[in-house]
């Protein structure tokens, strides 16, 4: 059937060919909350790499506070200036922001002597820039599914709604395959606190899942966009 509006023929409108745009949405969707999901279930790991600093019993706090503040001033952002930008700028630099910060983190599991209070302050540096990158993502997202069938806008939300589901069975997959690691001896309750790192081959293999998947949201997305249901 061919599509006419005021009268003009628009020819046939393309179909979503083997439902790959509603899959790809909800992956999208998915590596939008990904990261902050990342976070939060690696305490564990951020614990033991915190052991002997300020940080190790409130750095979730800390983490949470960061994340949620500049998510916020990011989406301040997006309303104001996401006039200026393309749909497709406001999808895939976050997302390459995203894939760099847990490309960068996974680098850090494999460092045994950094400070950890460097490492506290760049993680959390790291928290505040996927905060930042959540909110334009987020917004060119739903902007994306708004020119869509209403069904994409909720591969989005079912997407960003399995997110931690996916996080935490990555978490344990990984966990279970490795051997525990004892990283942090307290020692003497007197005495300073004396953590010697080991590398966390499961916390290793957690966020090279994660990197992993945060760049397939950056392959499939140009897949996507080449689609002729997008365009």
């Amino acid at each position: 059937m061919t599509l006419r509006i005021f009268g003009l023929s628009l020819g046939e409108p393309h179909i979503d060919a083997h439902n790959m745009a509603y899959i790809i949405m909800f992956w999208e969707g998915l590596g939008n909350l990904f990261p902050w999901n990342a976070f939060i279930t690696a305490a564990g790991y951020f614990a033991t790499r915190f052991c002997g600093t300020a940080f190790s019993e409130n750095f979730e706090n800390f983490f949470s506070i960061a994340f949620m503040s500049s998510q916020t001033i990011g989406l301040a952002l997006a309303v104001k200036y996401g006039n200026m930008m393309t749909l497709r700028t406001r999808i895939i630099y976050p997302l390459f922001w995203y894939s760099a910060i847990f490309l960068m983190t996974t680098g850090f599991v494999l460092d045994t002597v950094m400070d950890p209070e460097l490492l506290f302050y760049l993680t959390l540096l790291s928290t505040i820039v996927c905060g930042v990158s959540g909110a334009i993502l987020s917004g060119g997202l739903f902007g994306l599914a708004a020119v869509m069938p209403p069904v994409y806008t909720g591969a989005v939300m079912n997407g960003q709604g399995l997110a931690g589901l996916t996080v935490s069975l990555a978490s344990i997959g990984t966990i279970l395959a490795s051997d525990p690691v004892d990283t942090c001896d307290t020692g003497d309750t007197e005495a300073v606190d004396v953590c010697d790192y080991k590398v966390d081959w499961s916390a290793f293999a957690y966020f090279s899942i994660a990197t992993f998947a945060l760049l397939t949201c950056v392959a499939v997305f140009e897949v996507l966009c080449s689609l002729p249901f997008t365009q």
